[in-house]
């Protein structure tokens, strides 16, 4: 994949949920509350390296691995020769710590969803935290310029971004930019285990596999395009977002 590194970057997500400032004080259906929590549950799971809810023997980690594995959702995005890169988090990791993406990325590694995982990214300054400034975020180019790659070795074929959680795709693809950067003939593409879906009547289920593209605007801000269906399951990410 030789290019500019601005080119789209393909993802896959394969949870969804609604930010509870969206609907946590409106009127709605019983089934619909329920469901919309149950989901909030598994992000806070994600985010707080928790088990699966309401399984205590199962993490949560495992448990997305073991969906996307045996149920073969994505095609065309895990194999066997891919390179998981886990995509840091807002503050420089204590060396030796593992977080939440790499977390991730390591039940991905085991469940046969990659060859290995290899933490290149590194956050060379602490940024603000996404989910602290929702209406602030920040943009690919802040992501790009405040991550680094730690070390390279020979170009891998295959690089597969990994994160918790997608809202703009800012994150992913700042990411891409500096694998692309370092391995302009790698394909790069990006997997996270849950996506945030902006309006609530949007919201269709907690598991909602879609794949979709990644790409900018002539701002150099995110624009996301809508989810194909994945495994059978009609999925749309970020409607009228």
């Amino acid at each position: 994949m030789s290019g500019s590194p601005y080119e789209p970057v393909e993802y896959a997500s394969l949870l969804s949920y609604v930010s509870t400032r969206w609907w946590r004080s409106k009127t709605m259906p019983y089934n619909k509350r329920r469901d919309l929590e149950n989901a909030n549950n598994y992000t806070l799971a994600l985010k707080n390296n928790h088990t699966q809810p309401s399984r205590d023997d199962v993490s949560i980690y495992d448990y997305v691995a073991k969906q996307c594995s045996d149920q073969n959702r994505f095609p065309g995005f895990f194999s066997n020769d891919a390179t998981l890169v886990p995509v840091p988090g807002s503050c420089p990791h204590e060396p030796g710590s593992m977080w939440v993406s790499e977390l991730l990325a390591c039940a991905l590694e085991k469940h046969g969803l990659g060859c290995k995982v290899v933490p290149y990214l590194q956050r060379t300054k602490p940024v603000r935290k996404s989910s602290h400034s929702p209406g602030n975020r920040l943009s690919p180019i802040e992501h790009h310029d405040t991550m680094a790659i730690q070390h390279r070795i020979t170009a891998p074929p295959r690089i597969m971004l990994v994160d918790d959680v997608v809202t703009t795709g800012s994150a992913f693809l700042g990411s891409a930019w500096l694998m692309r950067e370092a391995y302009p003939d790698t394909d790069v593409k990006a997997f996270a285990a849950m996506r945030t879906i902006c309006y609530v009547n949007s919201f269709k289920n907690l598991v909602c596999p879609c794949m979709g593209k990644l790409t900018l605007n002539s701002d150099m801000e995110p624009k996301k395009g809508k989810c194909s269906q994945a495994s059978h399951v009609q999925a749309k990410l970020f409607d009228n977002a």
